[in-house]
């Protein structure tokens, strides 16, 4: 009788019985350049996961930007870096997630390939996808091994080859942000810009010569600028420099002409064409997407709307709003590409594009406020300030002074927040902006509450209220109430806090703002718990951290499960609360964050306790 196969069958033995021990990385960039800074990440990252043993969860590490920018050069020269610390192997594998010929790799080939590769008989692997990952598992149980998974098109293609067991380390690249493999799988997120001017001319020296590229200094920073600094667009011009023998003064001449540049970045080899690289991004499109979006490039301005983008398109509205990208497709756009965005605001401003420089700063200010990212806000915003000064635009320079001293405020700078906060609102009152300077004074509200002045924080949350009434602004008056709310709560006025809190949520579904419903409902779980009602808070909380994971504010969302777990602890539900803060821990590791080590404390501690109390007779 023949028995069907396990699980444990054929594991780690291959021709004559010896174990297979893979070697699979590719060839290192022999002139890799500059990127220092995220080695020492990924070190970093390594170190933090070696430290943690047998514990820990699998180290998951995601490289991820625009396409050129370095992502698989980055991770297969670190990887090489790192070989020596898995005796038990390095894998490798190009998921084909951007690719030319369109089709991602099938998952299953993928594990198939790697049992095969750690000498797996072909006979015992298992037909189905969930049976080769269970097996997958298993021969990686006891081993440390590092796994590179290239070019992934989402979370979901990189799942069945994570190993169970720590010791095992998955890096992976990607256009995508991955955010879904950072919330669930709590994967660290590393995001990728374009090179420095340093790191850049390291590149064209490492592969031009010192020597040559210390000869035409102004040829080689034209070159840099007009390749974006992409590490790609720099090897392209390169290599080309080279094949040609032209002086750097003349390339940088030819690649400055608009109609030469894109022909010169191609080789005529796919991986080596800045137009193919770029090109697969679009192939990932559906036809009539992706005609929507060479019809976009027609369009003038900044900004189109969804009725606009219908008309220039002629198709009906619904149809243009689902070739747009909903809030989701925004937000992982958003976090993909912001660093670029960032190289493209200063670029813009130094190149004396002041407006352009500034609406795009002023564009990506809800992106920083969602991930709570104040630095890169602050940095920003004064950009777009000094443009908005040089153009003498009053209106402009208001709402750069209101997003600067939101962004201070949040870092700590009482002093400078209130300054700029105070100009938002003179500037606003002359301009009679009463919907901006009702966003100055609720800015007021949130600073007087850390200053703390409870006093002076209702005072101007009651104001922003009176001039968002009687701009029948319903978002401000929702913002307004739910400030109140909270600081009535504070104030231990319950029955006033309820009341405000209440018509925030009513507003904000009236408006159709989840995100700002999802700070409303973190608000009326800190007023029920001052209440004592322990069931409508943990609710309330449960509802916030929700509604903040949905409109990518994962940080905030963090937030809201560490308020929910402190209100189970209060209850004396030591089981919700340690639920409840590691399903926060999880987003806080994904995110890199420093509140983790805080968190892993406070668990220590009740967890330790919980253990120490006598069972119950």
């Amino acid at each position: 009788m023949i028995r069907p196969a396990s699980a444990e069958d054929g594991v780690g033995s291959g021709v004559g019985g010896s174990a297979v021990v893979p070697r699979q990385l590719p060839a290192a960039v022999s002139s890799f350049a500059g990127r220092a800074a995220e080695l020492a990440v990924l070190d970093e990252w390594l170190e933090h996961a070696a430290r943690g043993g047998a514990e820990r969860a699998v180290a998951i590490s995601a490289v991820c930007g625009m396409a050129g920018v370095g992502k698989t050069a980055l991770a297969v020269y670190w990887a090489h870096r790192v070989a020596d610390r898995f005796p038990d192997g390095q894998m490798y594998v190009n998921l084909r997630g951007y690719d030319p010929g369109g089709q991602p790799a099938d998952a299953g080939e993928v594990v198939r390939g790697f049992l095969l590769s750690l000498g797996v008989a072909p006979e015992r692997i298992p037909a189905s996808l969930d049976g080769q990952a269970a097996l997958y598992r298993s021969v990686l149980a006891d081993r440390r091994m590092l796994i590179v998974a290239d070019n992934a098109r989402n979370a979901a293609q990189v799942r069945p080859l994570l190993p169970g067991a720590p010791g095992n380390v998955v890096l992976v690249t990607s256009r995508s942000n991955l955010g879904g493999l950072a919330a669930a799988e709590g994967a660290r997120i590393l995001g990728l810009d374009v090179l420095t001017e340093a790191d850049a001319a390291g590149l064209l020296s490492a592969r031009l010569g010192p020597d040559r590229v210390a000869a035409e200094p102004e040829a080689v920073a034209g070159l840099i600028g007009l390749c974006a600094r992409l590490p790609l667009a720099l090897a392209i011009v390169a290599a080309r420099a080279e094949l040609s023998c032209w002086p750097l003064a003349v390339l940088a001449r030819r690649l400055a002409g608009a109609g030469e540049r894109l022909g010169l970045l191609g080789l005529g080899d796919p991986p080596a064409d800045v137009r193919a690289v770029f090109s697969w991004s679009l192939r990932q499109l559906s036809g009539e997407s992706a005609r929507m979006f060479r019809l976009l490039a027609l369009h003038p301005g900044p900004d189109i709307s969804v009725s606009a983008a219908a008309s220039l398109a002629a198709v009906p509205v619904p149809q243009a709003q689902a070739h747009l990208g909903d809030s989701d497709h925004a937000v992982a756009w958003f976090h993909a590409e912001h660093h670029a965005l960032l190289a493209v605001i200063a670029q813009a401003a130094r190149a004396g594009r002041d407006d352009a420089a500034r609406r795009i700063a002023w564009t990506l200010e809800p992106f920083f406020e969602r991930t709570s990212n104040w630095q890169d806000l602050a940095i920003t915003q004064q950009t777009a300030l000094d443009c908005s000064s040089r153009l003498d635009d009053q209106a402009g320079r208001a709402r750069s002074h209101l997003y600067l001293g939101r962004a201070l405020a949040r870092q700590g700078h009482a002093d400078a927040a209130r300054a700029h906060l105070e100009k938002a609102a003179e500037l606003s009152h002359v301009l009679a902006d009463r919907s901006a300077e009702a966003r100055a004074h609720l800015a007021f509200s949130v600073l007087w509450l850390h200053k703390p002045d409870l006093a002076e924080s209702i005072s101007s949350s009651l104001q922003a209220l009176q001039l968002a009434e009687a701009d029948a602004d319903l978002t401000l008056m929702a913002h307004a109430c739910n400030n109140l709310g909270y600081g009535y709560a504070i104030q231990h006025d319950i029955e006033r806090a309820l009341e405000y809190g209440d018509r925030a949520i009513d507003l904000c579904r009236q408006v159709g703002a989840p995100c700002l419903e999802a700070h409303a409902a973190d608000s009326l779980g800190y007023i029920y718990g001052r209440l004592g009602d322990q069931p409508q808070a943990s609710a309330s909380y449960r509802r916030a951290a929700a509604l903040f994971q949905e409109t990518g504010a994962p940080y905030l969302s963090a937030q809201s499960l560490i308020s929910l777990g402190d209100c189970h602890q209060a209850a004396g539900d030591i089981d919700a609360a340690c639920h409840a803060w590691h399903e926060s821990l999880t987003i806080l590791d994904g995110l890199n964050h420093p509140d983790a080590c805080q968190l892993r404390g406070k668990l220590r501690n009740l967890e330790s306790k919980s253990f120490s109390q006598p069972a119950s007779r």
